[in-house]
């Protein structure tokens, strides 16, 4: 993918920076496995889950 290289370099930076960093929207396997391996913090998206009122989002957690 083209963005892979863009990516993996501004994580790189915000690592030297000690800045954490959250990759949103994400859907997809490919997306997911590619932020693991170049050490992404945190991951969100509809690959976990779509967006959920408060209730629904405390019962959700609670099933994992």
């Amino acid at each position: 993918m083209f963005y892979n290289a863009s990516i993996t370099k501004r994580l790189q930076n915000s690592k030297k920076l000690g800045v954490q960093v959250v990759a949103e929207g994400i859907e997809t396997h490919e997306q997911l496995e590619f932020l693991k391996n170049v050490g992404c913090d945190y991951i969100q998206g509809y690959i976990y889950s779509k967006p959920l009122p408060v209730p629904e989002f405390e019962e959700w957690e609670n099933l994992r």
